[in-house]
Formats: structure tokens, C-alpha cells, sequence
């Protein structure tokens, strides 16, 4: 799969998904899932205020991201990420910090684990939220 694929089946998949972290969860794991020919692969789990792309001070952001790195040498890193982002407005939600998938080893089923295990998932996990943005962007 291409990281065009990908970007394709993540927008698919999410159509007509609601709007909470229980319905957008399982179909980012699954299109995480899917094998995308880069040179590398990572993975981002992260909540909070973060205040680019518009957003608003008060507007709290869940971020689920897919890196693809296509270049070997540092110096010629080549990435983009995939974001999958829930914006929540006018909601008290706890901040997450950062973790990546290299956090685990790059072991998908460890960094799932691990986010589904954090009170913060729990925390957020049905709320509604109040848009839900994708975004492909080379870094």
C-alpha cells in the first residue's frame, strides 16, 4: 500500500463514523494495521491545546497520527504525517502527553495497549466531539 492508499482508506473508513474517540479508535487502528511501503512507519497518540491549523486557544485537539519517513540518511529525511484529528470545544478534557509507537519497539499492539490503558482514553473516549479533520503533510 501507498501512503496515498492509506490516506484513501483512513477517509473512506471514516465516513459517516461519529464524532467520539469509540467510533474513530478501531478504524485508526485498523488502517494502521495495513502495511504501507515506506522506509518507515510510526505512529502518534496525543491530546491537548495546541493553538495551529486555526485553532482556537480553548479548542482541545486529540491527535492520532501516522508518520511515513522515505528517506534512509537523517540528514535526507523525507516524511509526512497522516493526521487523524477530534477537536472538542467548550469541554474539560485532560492533556496526553506524546507517545510514539518507537515507545514500544514499533509494536502496534503494545502502543494500542498502551493508549487504551491510559485514564485519559477513558476520560475521552465518548465524548463528542466537535469536528474531526484529516490532513496529509509533508514535513
Amino acid at each position: 500500500m501507498t501512503p496515498d492508499e492509506s490516506e484513501a482508506l483512513l477517509r473512506r473508513s471514516l465516513e459517516g463514523v461519529a464524532l467520539t474517540l469509540a467510533a474513530v479508535w478501531p478504524v485508526f487502528k485498523e488502517c494502521a494495521r495495513h502495511p504501507v511501503e515506506v522506509v518507515e512507519d510510526a505512529l502518534l497518540f496525543e491530546g491537548g491545546f495546541y493553538e495551529f491549523y486555526g485553532r482556537l486557544p480553548e479548542d482541545y485537539s486529540l491527535h492520532l497520527c501516522r508518520q511515513f519517513i522515505h528517506a534512509e540518511e537523517a540528514e535526507d529525511e523525507d516524511f509526512e504525517q497522516l493526521s487523524l484529528e477530534l477537536i472538542y470545544r467548550d469541554v474539560a478534557l485532560p492533556v496526553v502527553k506524546a507517545f510514539w509507537s518507537y515507545d514500544f519497539d514499533n509494536s502496534l499492539e503494545a502502543f494500542f495497549k498502551h493508549a487504551e490503558e491510559l485514564p485519559e482514553f477513558s476520560a475521552i473516549h465518548a465524548k463528542t466531539a466537535h469536528a474531526l479533520e484529516i490532513r496529509r503533510q509533508r514535513i
